[in-house]
């Protein structure tokens, strides 16, 4: 596979690439990571980070200039990276470090 390469998604013509790259039928896995505010319940997702099994793009999608649009638009195949991010069918994999903090 090619080395990895990175794409800032902050206009929705660059979501609708990012969308068809992380969702074809290739697409077994995703490694996700989320970047925020106080991320929980009441916390602020700022960034998404997602890569598929099958790509060598880590898409950085822009939470902060696309809103709650870039998990709503759909594609022209009637795809959203919300839909994605739920479907049952791909493994989604993560890492998540909580602590209380470091004295």
């Amino acid at each position: 596979m090619a080395p990895f390469i990175t794409r800032v998604v902050d206009t929705i013509p660059l979501l609708e690439i990012c969308i068809e790259d992380v969702s074809s039928p290739r697409v077994k896995k995703l490694a996700i990571d989320l970047e925020g505010i106080s991320l929980s319940r009441n916390g602020r997702i700022s960034l998404v980070q997602v890569l598929a099994n099958n790509s060598n793009i880590i898409w950085l999608v822009d939470i902060t200039t696309l809103g709650s649009t870039a998990f709503s638009h759909l594609t022209a195949r009637e795809v959203s990276l919300k839909i994605i991010l739920e479907a049952e069918t791909t493994t989604k994999v993560t890492r998540s470090l909580c602590y209380k903090g470091i004295r």
